[in-house]
């Protein structure tokens, strides 16, 4: 009886290994052009031959990323930060069970904006190089709140929620106090009262 079940573990083992091994994975970091500081909290986005997004990810706080495509094929990194341009990788094909390195170097976004007039009661525009400035500072918004809303969406972010119970007298003084912790992946760690 012992036998039969190391054989059918063996054979357990045998038919799921090939497919561990043959998981690929794309690693690296970002840095910053000139400084070659870290990039931490930018986005790594895979994408396949199409263009298509496949799986995204935020850089740690070294700026370092790793990917997991699903299979093997033709893929490009975009990057994703505040600050700097969005840039996109050459193309690279991954084989089964390949892992390829990449060191990504991004130029920071310099925007300065000339001050806003407003002239006239009822209407408010930007005109020529004006509007591509505002563009470029509303490109910056949108990567902040992608990165909010995908951060939301994975709920891998653990709060530590701590309560507050307490009661004071008639004069304000503090009569007693309890305190609770509790770690929480809630999206939404407080509210406010009205």
């Amino acid at each position: 009886m012992r036998y039969s079940n190391v054989v059918t573990c063996l054979a357990l083992a045998a038919l799921t290994a090939p497919a561990v091994a043959s998981a690929q994975s794309v690693t690296g970091t970002l840095r910053e052009e000139g400084s070659a500081a870290a990039l931490p909290g930018a986005f790594v986005v895979l994408l396949d031959a199409d263009s298509l997004e496949v799986i995204r990810t935020l850089t740690n706080p070294m700026g370092g990323f790793t990917l997991h495509p699903p299979r093997p094929g033709t893929y490009r990194v975009r990057t994703e930060v505040v600050g700097f341009r969005s840039t996109v990788s050459e193309a690279f094909t991954l084989v089964a069970g390949e892992r390829l390195e990449l060191q990504l170097v991004l130029p920071p976004v310099r925007v300065q904006l000339a001050p806003v007039e407003v002239t006239g009661r009822r209407e408010c525009r930007t005109i020529g190089e004006q509007a591509l400035e505002v563009l470029a500072v509303w490109e910056e918004t949108r990567k902040t709140l992608r990165a909010v809303q995908w951060t939301d969406q994975q709920e891998q972010l653990i709060h530590e929620l701590e309560r507050f119970e307490r009661v004071y007298t008639p004069s304000f003084r503090l009569r007693e106090e309890r305190r609770s912790t509790t770690p929480t992946r809630h999206v939404m760690p407080f509210r406010s009262r009205s």
